[in-house]
């Protein structure tokens, strides 16, 4: 088998939450049929939504296919296909083996994704740019995950109830990928991402009504998180209200205050986690 037939035998699976699958499938009808290695399926993790949900429903799933892959690439939808890091390229395909089996890791990133960055409001506007280190950060767009994918009755490397966008930054130091402000399974190269444009979807029941449930509850049981900020303590709720008082969130409460209020607990968790790391390095330097 030559390697173009190899790759374009090889089974792509497109993850979509199973409130969107009805659209999906009347969408890409056509498409599916045309490609009998893509396969559309439909995640549920009931009342919880969110991106760490989506990556540990993508794990869970590949851990059930009948043919048991060894390794699995896992893709963002607007990651852009180039030859520094395209997977079929032999240089890409052994540097990527090669860390899986120098590292120990279970996950091995294709690039690093530079993150796009706006300026701040105020009164964050002097944050200073971005330091060669941020942008060395987590494995995340476009990786290769090998076997096995999960432990029994756990759900693998991604903490499902990081809802915000977090998920990959807490499984990078989880695994502890991170040394000497270099992630040690990244390769040097550039993910780049292009801007998807076009009419949203419709019904977008998922972003709209799933996602926003997920957010409310999520508010509503760690509104009462106490929080310090500019010097005074206050509870989650109350730092809403300030963010909206000072024009910095259209409203409170609101979906994008309850966004707010997850990318801040997930900070919080972040940090805990850092914390936690340190104590267990010095206790066995001990």
């Amino acid at each position: 088998m030559t390697n173009k037939q190899r790759t374009q035998a090889e089974p792509v699976y497109l993850l979509v939450h199973r409130l969107d699958y009805p659209t999906y499938a009347t969408t890409m009808k056509e498409v599916l049929e045309r490609y009998p290695n893509l396969h559309l399926v439909g995640w549920d993790g009931a009342k919880l939504t969110g991106f760490g949900a989506a990556r540990a429903s993508a794990i869970a799933f590949v851990d059930t296919l009948p043919y048991r892959p060894e390794r699995v690439m896992m893709i963002d939808q607007d990651v852009v296909k180039t030859e520094q890091t395209r997977h079929t390229h032999p240089t890409v395909r052994t540097t990527v083996e090669n860390l899986h089996r120098t590292t120990h890791q279970p996950i091995v990133g294709y690039g690093i994704g530079y993150p796009e960055r706006q300026r701040p409001p105020a009164p964050f506007g002097n944050t200073p740019p971005p330091q060669s280190s941020d942008l060395d950060g987590p494995a995340e767009q476009y990786v290769s995950i090998t076997a096995p994918f999960r432990k029994k009755l756990e759900d693998g490397i991604y903490p499902p109830y990081m809802v915000a966008g977090g998920e990959d930054m807490l499984m990078s130091k989880e695994l502890g990928l991170s040394k000497n402000n270099r992630n040690t399974v990244l390769p040097q190269e550039r993910i780049i991402k292009k801007e998807l444009k076009g009419p949203t979807d419709t019904p977008n029941v998922y972003w709209n009504e799933g996602r926003t449930q997920t957010l409310e509850a999520l508010f509503e049981s760690e509104k009462n998180t106490r929080v310090a900020f500019e010097g005074q303590a206050m509870t989650l709720d109350e730092l809403m209200h300030r963010f909206k008082d000072n024009g910095w969130i259209a409203a409170h409460p609101s979906v994008e205050s309850y966004n707010v209020s997850a990318c801040i607990i997930e900070r919080i968790i972040l940090r805990l986690n850092n914390e936690l790391l340190k104590e267990a390095q010095q206790s066995s330097y001990a």
